[in-house]
């Protein structure tokens, strides 16, 4: 049980090598064929980053973006996790009460990490709605700005998304910390912890 425990709390770093790619996917959601229409990246910015009659919410964006990086990133790390602790399982006696104890440490392993995913995704959801592009209104000189874009000449689309990529300077950094410390707090130490008790 010491070795399982030594051997799971190697796995408390994780790396989010893929937290550059945020702004990309982020950036993606308005160019392209499939990217939403030039007037509409218009009309959210005059709404402070929402438009509800197209559903667009650029604060919740960055949600489904952070969960897809963090589960493509964190992943190996879980199932390294996941192998430490059925390899104890396999290799405990068959009348063991480790075996059932271990198969309810897989299913708490999986619940944790989608817990951890999911807030990571509205950490970055509170980092743009109350950091980044806060206050939402004019007294914020990025919203006036964007705003102030249109009617520029050609660019516009370019010219507010290099806004965008300017106002979100340092993001990668805040991806980073709230999946480290949430994949310890939420998904690790409660694993080291259940396993201490045993």
């Amino acid at each position: 049980m010491r070795q399982a425990r030594a051997k799971i709390a190697e796995h408390r770093h994780v790396t989010l090598a893929n937290a550059d790619r945020f702004f990309e996917l982020f950036r993606a959601l308005w160019e392209g064929s499939s990217g939403r229409h030039v007037m509409t990246l218009r009309a959210t910015n005059n709404r402070y980053g929402l438009y509800p009659p197209r559903n667009i919410d650029i604060y919740y964006d960055a949600v489904p973006i952070t969960e897809q990086l963090v589960r493509i990133a964190v992943s190996r790390s879980k199932e390294a996790v996941l192998e430490i602790v059925r390899s104890v399982k396999t290799s405990s006696p068959k009348e063991s009460d480790l075996r059932e104890l271990f198969t309810v440490l897989e299913t708490r392993i999986d619940s944790s990490f989608e817990n951890m995913v999911r807030e990571v995704g509205v950490a970055m959801h509170d980092y743009l709605s109350d950091t980044a592009l806060s206050p939402k209104d004019s007294s914020n000189a990025f919203w006036t700005r964007v705003q102030a874009q249109f009617g520029k000449g050609s660019g516009y689309r370019e010219n507010v998304l290099s806004m965008y990529a300017d106002q979100l300077d340092g993001h990668e950094e805040v991806l980073v910390e709230a999946a480290e410390e949430s994949w310890r707090r939420v998904v690790i130490d409660p694993v080291l912890e259940y396993l201490a008790e045993e």
